[in-house]
């Protein structure tokens, strides 16, 4: 079952390289997922996770990272558990709590990240 902190690697379309995805909320049935990328590719970074860092117990990060909301998006929690399960999504296991209440803090105060989605997940209680 899809939760809050499930890690995964992903590959979108409009994206050049397969990142590392976090599930930042409890599906209702919708998610919001994050992506998180290196440090060269955000001008300000909202949270730095520096490298060496456990994000989970299958994935430590090898070089200094941010997560990018701009890209933060939403979608069904019955999607992504098929894109796992149909093997287009990889499980890279649960975000380490501390993180996730990090990313969740800085999802509600970024100026990039999407207006519905700050709305929609300023209104749950975390």
């Amino acid at each position: 079952m899809i939760a809050a902190g499930q890690a995964f690697w992903l590959d979108i379309p409009d994206e050049p390289t397969d990142h590392l995805w976090i599930v930042v909320t409890e599906p209702d049935p919708q998610l919001v997922i994050v992506m998180v990328t290196d440090m060269r590719n955000v001008a300000s970074p909202d949270i730095v996770i520096p490298n060496d860092t456990v994000l989970t117990k299958r994935f430590t990060l090898k070089k200094s990272s941010t997560v990018t909301f701009a890209r933060s998006r939403q979608l069904e929690s019955t999607l992504l558990a098929q894109l796992i399960s149909g093997g287009r999504a990889m499980d890279a296991g649960i975000c380490d709590p501390k993180w996730l209440v990090d990313i969740r803090q800085a999802l509600l105060t970024s100026p990039d990240t999407p207006a519905g989605i700050k709305q929609h997940c300023a209104s749950l209680t975390w």
